[in-house]
């Protein structure tokens, strides 16, 4: 296994220091608000698919009510 840091060494000093800023910004935000942002997701996915049902709905309704009249289609 190569040593720490071994990896980073080869890129620019500017560009390793970014990451491992990056690395801990993200880590530590995870760390602290994680439950929040899985339970925001699930919910925001509830959401869509609650809404893209009532619209699949709200279409299947409109087009079931062209289909019914076909003479006022053809008018």
């Amino acid at each position: 296994m190569e040593q720490d840091g071994g990896p980073l060494s080869a890129r620019p000093a500017l560009e390793s220091e970014g990451l491992r800023f990056l690395h801990v910004t993200v880590g530590s935000l995870l760390a602290t608000y994680g439950w929040y942002v899985v339970l925001c997701c699930a919910l925001l996915y509830a959401v869509f698919q609650k809404l893209s049902t009532r619209l699949r709905a709200s279409r299947g309704s409109q087009l079931d009510a062209a289909a019914a009249e076909p003479d006022a289609v053809v008018k």
